[in-house]
């Protein structure tokens, strides 16, 4: 066995020293500084070494205590105890538990943190630049930028960026710059980092802009590497009223909340527009397509009574005394011929038989968008109710496909949430809320911020604090003969939807992605507003909310619960959120609680929710939008 060379004591104390001062100069120094002080210390601490391997202890000392003296760590009248402190104010602690450095014979190891690295070969990719040229006035549209490994048909330039290691990514930084008095305004942060990979790819990063005005209006995207404009790309983007003379091909559908769906979705749209009305009648133009359809969308006319949203509200709110029946079987049956009569009454026949299909397997899309928002779409049965006679065993809408709704209005996006969650659970309420707040505390990795004051949920509602994850869990109402009808009951009052502040055209609001989770009875029922409906949803994403989950009747506490806590860890685990909904919907079945049927969820199809620090908020290239 090798044996340590002998280190005198005043060797050890010496050597301290030198170990203090260069962990200073660690701290200090910038890499060029770093090579430097390498370069003029490596040979002395190398020959210093070579005497110790020698066994000469008093020329090791000697040399080193030489080369202090010309740092100037060390007087030259110094005596041999370094101990007595060189730094008195900073250094660790003198006396009789301080330890002697044990250097083993090498003292040069104390420059390993200074040794110049290996220069790593330069990072070399392909930025682009995705934008529309044409846009209509009063839309939004994107601006995409990413980064691939190759040239490709667009002609974008080959860049190279300088590394440090050659596994390393480099960070670099974008901006959006728009003309002074520009008719494109921006919905969004105008900057963003652009993290481009080893293999020289970046996941996609999405401006959002506003096209006020009919023109012809420049842009341009500057991407800048350690402070430094490296180049700029520019696209001019024509707004203007000129109609496409035919519409897109089947592939390319594109839905109203913005979403391409030939990029992402691979799901069915059922859409829904209101054409005229009667005295006692509403008219609507119904489409079933979608990139999973293929071929000519199916279209269809659809009438329901003037009054139906009061009589399919008014059910909602009578839900639980509707299914208030004994065992869970008897409570089963109840809901699926609800569910049935209504699919019946609303659908026409070939819409039913065409979502009947077999090819449609459990947890295909199904994205609904609806002018009509009083419709309990996940609780229609479609089928004949399991055990009756004659034809094939139905199912729910709600758990059978992955459902999503979305309104006209907001800002839709692929990405929602964050890591910074807020809770809403008045203490005075006397529901069991532990198991949500522990769940939220499991998928963001730190414990939600408590809310339980009107006053504190009315400035959350105005961004302080900012919430990227709001879950409310409390009691809520819905009243048919009130002006101001949707109510959650806070410790100190009730909060109304008129409380959510919403956001000037352009501007991103103060819930903007965030998603809200209201497990609270009846909050997803929508009100008869002044110029059309009102209600939590329609405010909450109109305000910018990226999602909106709540229940259409009044649920149980252990059905809340249950769906809350499935909920949020299957969108953990990386599920789009319809299958997340679906999925809980399904975990808790077999619980015989009907609560699971009546949530909804507002949202784009493909979105799914990042529980992480950087989020959709920060414009980073983690927040793509859609």
């Amino acid at each position: 066995m090798q044996t340590s060379p002998r280190e005198t004591v005043t060797f050890k104390e010496l050597a301290r020293v030198l170990q203090h001062w260069l962990d200073r100069q660690a701290q200090t120094l910038d890499v060029r500084e770093r090579e430097q002080l390498f370069a003029h210390l490596a040979a002395r601490l190398a020959v210093i070494d070579a005497r110790l391997q020698q066994g000469d202890s008093l020329e090791s000392e000697r040399l080193l205590r030489a080369l202090l003296i010309d740092l100037k760590l060390l007087g030259e009248t110094r005596s041999a105890s370094p101990g007595d402190g060189t730094d008195p104010s900073r250094g660790e602690p003198m006396g009789n538990t301080r330890i002697p450095l044990q250097t083993g014979g090498r003292l040069s190891s104390l420059l390993d943190k200074f040794r110049p690295r290996k220069q790593a070969t330069p990072l070399c990719t392909y930025p682009t630049v995705l934008a529309p040229r044409s846009v209509r006035p009063q839309t939004v549209f994107s601006v995409e930028v990413a980064a691939q490994a190759q040239t490709s048909v667009d002609g974008s330039q080959k860049v190279s960026f300088e590394r440090v290691h050659e596994d390393s990514p480099v960070d670099v930084e974008l901006s959006l710059q728009l003309p002074t008095g520009s008719a494109l305004q921006a919905r969004g942060p105008l900057s963003a980092v652009l993290r481009i990979c080893p293999d020289g790819r970046a996941a996609k990063v999405v401006f959002e802009l506003y096209a006020s005005e009919v023109g012809s209006h420049s842009l341009a995207v500057v991407f800048r590497y350690d402070g430094v404009e490296r180049f700029r790309m520019k696209h001019v983007i024509h707004v203007t009223e000129v109609l496409w003379p035919q519409p897109l091909p089947a592939p390319q559908i594109a839905l109203s909340l913005g979403i391409d769906s030939s990029r992402s979705f691979v799901g069915l749209i059922l859409s829904l527009t209101e054409q005229d009305r009667s005295s006692d009648q509403r008219h609507f133009d119904v489409v079933l397509s979608g990139p999973a359809w293929g071929g000519r969308a199916l279209r269809e006319r659809m009438s329901l009574p003037a009054d139906a949203n009061e009589l399919v509200t008014k059910l909602c709110r009578d839900m639980e005394r509707a299914l208030r029946v004994g065992e869970w079987t008897s409570r089963e049956n109840s809901m699926q011929g609800i569910g049935s009569d209504l699919a019946n009454r609303i659908l026409p026949r070939s819409l039913q038989d065409a979502l009947l299909a077999e090819r449609w397997l459990a947890g295909t899309p199904l994205h609904i968008e609806s002018e009509d928002v009083w419709i309990p779409w996940e609780a229609l049965f479609l089928g004949s109710p399991i055990g009756t006679r004659g034809g094939r065993s139905g199912f729910f809408m709600g758990e059978h496909f992955a459902v999503t709704r979305w309104l006209r209005t907001g800002s839709a996006r692929e990405q929602v949430g964050g890591a910074s969650a807020v809770m809403v659970a008045p203490t005075n309420s006397g529901l069991s809320v532990g198991m949500e707040r522990a769940v939220l505390a499991e998928v963001t990795g730190q414990a939600p911020l408590d809310l339980a004051d009107l006053s504190e949920v009315q400035g959350c509602l105005r961004g302080n604090p900012r919430a990227q994850v709001l879950h409310f869990a409390c009691h809520g109402q819905s009243k048919a003969d009130a002006a101001i009808g949707e109510a959650l009951i806070l410790q100190d009052g009730e909060l109304h939807a008129t409380d959510i502040p919403l956001a000037n055209p352009g501007e991103l609001g103060s819930l903007e992605g965030t998603l809200v989770f209201l497990n609270a009875c009846q909050a997803g029922i929508e009100q008869r507003g002044l110029w059309r409906h009102g209600g939590w949803a329609s405010k909450l994403l109109d305000a910018g909310a990226g999602a909106v989950v709540a229940p259409s009747w009044t649920v149980t506490d252990a059905g809340a619960m249950g769906f809350a806590e499935h909920f949020y860890r299957n969108a953990k685990r990386g599920m789009s959120l319809s299958e997340a909904a679906r999925q809980a919907r399904r975990a808790i079945a077999h619980t015989g609680n009907l609560d699971r049927i009546g949530y909804a969820l507002y949202a784009a199809p493909t979105a799914i929710a990042c529980f992480e620090t950087e989020s959709v908020h920060s414009g980073d290239a983690t927040g793509s939008q859609v």
